[in-house]
């Protein structure tokens, strides 16, 4: 868990610099890259993101960084070429927080590109989609806009 904490640390600097800039407002409006040389950190890191294929495929990662979508990569140039971008004191993982793509999700704040593609629950992401569904909410309205 320390590793987790030292990258917290980390993330939180990056979007800070984000937010003093004014691009975002929280950080679920962030997309955070995280550039990571060290085999032994990167395996840790993929165990909590749903494309390794282990654990419950929900994007741990996301939610313990309070971000809308986490990227791993070997490659340094992937956190380096974000609009904001450091190289993490605690962790030593490098780190880019760009603007994050698609729409608030209505339910969750997380932006997602999915949002806006149901035809059921237009203002909700898959994830929230998939929620609602399962619990028999089969369809939501969409509120009138104020004249």
């Amino acid at each position: 868990m320390e590793l987790f904490r030292r990258v917290r640390t980390d993330v939180n600097k990056c979007l800070d610099a984000a937010r003093n800039a004014k691009r975002i407002g929280s950080g679920l409006a962030a997309k955070v890259s995280l550039s990571v040389a060290d085999d032994a950190v990167i395996e840790a890191l993929q165990k909590f993101n749903p494309s390794s294929g282990e654990g419950n495929t929900v994007d741990e990662l996301c939610y313990y960084l309070l971000v809308s979508e986490v990227n791993l990569s070997k490659d340094m140039a992937v956190a380096d070429g974000a609009e904001f971008s450091l190289v993490g004191e605690e962790s030593g993982v490098h780190v880019g927080v760009d603007v994050a793509s698609g729409n608030k999700c209505d339910r969750c704040w997380v932006y997602s590109e999915q949002v806006g593609k149901s035809e059921n629950h237009p203002l909700l992401c898959d994830r929230c989609e998939e929620v609602m569904t399962n619990i028999g909410v089969t369809s939501q309205p969409v509120p009138e806009l104020a004249q």
